[in-house]
């Protein structure tokens, strides 16, 4: 399952989860379980004892991936 921060509200992060062929949900995750430096964008993964850490290979990948769609997309148009 993906987790991905989409934003921050007060002392939570909301965040996108999605599995595949399903709609993503949202949740709520209270700030202090998520490991300093956190950032919009950032992928997460849980860890078996239930904390949360930044997945950086995903989170990379993924960044390349819609800079490369948005370079495709305004590229194109230009």
């Amino acid at each position: 399952m993906l987790t991905i921060v989409d934003r921050f509200e007060g002392e939570y992060a909301v965040c996108e989860q999605s599995e595949e062929e399903q709609d993503p949900r949202f949740l709520k995750i209270p700030r202090v379980l998520l490991p300093g430096g956190v950032q919009e964008g950032d992928c997460l993964t849980q860890d078996p004892d239930g904390s949360w850490s930044v997945d950086r290979a995903q989170t990379l990948a993924r960044r390349k991936d819609i800079r490369r769609r948005l370079m495709d997309l305004y590229g194109a148009s230009q």
